[in-house]
């Protein structure tokens, strides 16, 4: 079977069935402990934790059970970001929290083909939040939709949540190299050569744009408590439902890069196709639905027919225009966060 991610805006309605789908799945893994490999908060710790951050947001108390010592070692704060790896992990962090919620949801009755909707903010019409994260209520008016966070402030800071098209590109697109130069000059499609890079400082072009940008125009921050939305930190960022429809964007320009045109390809060297384990350094490693241990390698991340999916829609976009552009959330290398770190 070959599952295909659609354009959320493209579904036909606000609770359309694979939002609706994706929100019961979001319940069921968000029901679970964050000691539970495959819980909502367990994943987000994945992608990076702050503890402190997370208790001031109302993510963590005392009384969460904490995984033992080695499991949070081999499964925490690993996100590849100012780093070559930055596009092959978010790929394999896509497709096993994407695996854990198909698995929820056939168990609640619902299609064994489904897949993570991703949102295309370059569309005109489809640059504002997609309707169903923007309202507390499902559709029967029950006032706990999973998709709905408080901590979404948008590029205002007003809880207007957009993504204004003159402050966003996809030049990263024209880029004819993957791997960048950390001496200066292009810093490449998808970043520049590192070891295990957690929070590396030189993003690479479609990381820097629209990736960083897009998060911290979502999450804003709170002009009272000075505390960011969850997207503009990547240590909360994975915590907000919507995160994983950006990234699925992000993953589909990837796809769209190297089709147009074929002679954008991806490093061919042992020390990218095999990762940083080769070198000594952490493996990629997440959960699968029943708990166990998933390893991969960049390589194994690069076709999307080879992993049983594609999109709905791999064109190539039109020439964006050229516009001055002010930095915001996800930092990029010299600018500062919206927690200034």
């Amino acid at each position: 079977m070959t599952y295909t991610r659609r354009n959320v805006w493209l579904l036909g309605a606000t609770w359309a069935d694979p939002i609706l789908w994706y929100a019961r799945g979001v319940k069921a893994m968000q029901a679970r402990a964050l000691n539970q490999l495959t819980s909502w908060k367990f994943f987000a710790a994945i992608h990076g934790l702050d503890s402190g951050l997370w208790q001031q947001l109302g993510y963590l108390s005392a009384s969460d059970p904490m995984p033992s010592k080695t499991v949070q070692a081999t499964y925490w704060n690993q996100c590849q970001h100012g780093s070559w790896y930055f596009l092959p992990w978010h790929r394999g962090y896509l497709l096993a929290v994407e695996a854990i919620l198909r698995a929820e949801i056939v168990k609640l009755g619902g299609p064994a083909d489904w897949a993570l909707p991703y949102w295309n903010y370059f569309k005109s019409g489809e640059n504002t939040l997609p309707p169903a994260f923007a309202s507390a209520a499902w559709p029967d008016g029950k006032d706990d939709n999973p998709l709905y966070i408080p901590q979404r402030y948008g590029p205002n800071n007003d809880g207007n949540v957009f993504v204004p098209l003159s402050q966003v590109n996809e030049r990263a697109l024209g880029d004819a190299r993957f791997i960048g130069q950390s001496g200066g000059g292009s810093p490449g499609f998808g970043g520049v050569q590192t070891k295990f890079s957690h929070a590396g400082t030189i993003h690479g072009g479609i990381e820097t744009q629209p990736h960083d940008w897009v998060h911290g125009l979502v999450g804003g921050s709170d002009t009272g408590s000075g505390l960011p939305g969850l997207m503009s930190d990547p240590d909360t960022a994975a915590l907000d439902p919507v995160f994983w429809l950006h990234h699925g964007n992000i993953d589909r320009l990837w796809t769209v890069w190297r089709l147009n045109p074929a002679s954008h390809i991806d490093p061919g060297v042992s020390a990218w196709l095999k990762g940083p384990a080769t070198g000594g350094g952490r493996a990629f490693t997440l959960p699968k639905p029943d708990g166990s241990a998933w390893t991969y390698t960049p390589s194994q991340m690069e076709t999307l027919a080879t992993l049983g999916y594609t999109y709905d829609d791999l064109a190539p976009p039109a020439a964006a225009p050229i516009t001055r552009l002010q930095q915001l959330g996800f930092a990029a290398a010299g600018a500062p966060s919206a927690t200034g770190r």
